[in-house]
Formats: structure tokens, sequence, C-alpha cells
């Protein structure tokens, strides 16, 4: 897994999120965003560290082989052959 810079938005139906800062969240709302992706980033390392991508990559693939799974199998073989695509 890997995390992307969080973005910060604002929903309005029907037209979608706006992003930035002209949308002008007060500090306590930013606050609380910087403080969920930290604590979503921390456990995120530690599994990072334990289960190389390797790994989970190959019983991936072996769950789509023995259920013929075919769309996972090709996304396995993407990813393991072209780390960029890796999220």
């Amino acid at each position: 897994m890997r995390l992307m810079k969080p973005l910060l938005g604002r929903h309005y139906y029907p037209h979608g999120i706006e992003y930035g800062h002209q949308e002008g969240f007060t500090d306590s709302i930013i606050s609380k965003a910087k403080s969920l992706v930290s604590k979503v980033s921390e456990p995120a390392k530690k599994y990072h560290s334990q289960v190389p991508e390797h790994v989970v990559l190959d019983k991936l693939k072996k769950w789509a082989e023995e259920n013929e799974n075919e769309e996972v199998l090709k996304k396995v073989e993407e990813l393991s052959t072209d780390s960029d695509r890796r999220i």
C-alpha cells in the first residue's frame, strides 16, 4: 500500500469536490484531518514493513488461480511487472 499526498476538499452537490486553500477550511478541520491521516499512516507503515509486496502478490495470484478469476490474475501480472502501477 502506498499512501499518496492527502487532499482536503469540500463536496458541492451535484458538482463534485473542490480542493485548495480557497475553500476556507478552519484550523480545527485541518487539525482533525491531519490527525486522521497520522492514525492511518503509522499502521500502514508497520504493515508495509512486515509483509513484502511480492508475498502479497504471490498469495493473491494463487487465490485468483484457484478461483479462476482472470481479472485479478491480469491485474496481479501488471503489478508484478510494473512497480510504478502499484498503489
